[in-house]
């Protein structure tokens, strides 16, 4: 029909005439799997993996760095209010007491000067 000169030559292995389903069968046999090449992506999609776990376990691990050292820095910052805070009230105590004393030494010598 088409011109072309066709064989009437049988598959050794199947022992019938060649068709197209069996070179595709075969064509399948030496593809699927892939060989090394696809071990060798899976080695690269398991390296990758491992390398994302790796980062995350290594980001969580800063990240709770940061957040202890933000702890300290607030636990810090609250021990120097509360110091601040006791040095203030000491220093007010002692001024009260100045001034109490002051206000009676001059009471007493005003008494004297009557």
């Amino acid at each position: 029909m088409d011109g072309k000169v066709r064989t009437n030559a049988l598959n050794d292995l199947t022992n019938q005439k060649q068709d197209g389903f069996y070179g595709f069968t075969a064509g399948l046999a030496f593809t699927i799997g892939g060989g090394e090449e696809a071990e060798a992506a899976k080695n690269r999609q398991l390296a990758e993996v491992e390398a994302r776990r790796v980062k995350a376990e290594e980001d969580a691990r800063h990240a709770k760095e940061l957040a202890q050292a933000e702890a300290r820095r607030v636990q810090q910052k609250a021990d120097a209010d509360a110091a601040a805070k006791a040095a203030k009230e000491t220093a007010d105590a002692a001024a009260r007491a100045a001034k109490e004393a002051a206000d009676l030494a001059a009471q007493n010598a005003k008494q004297r000067a009557i």
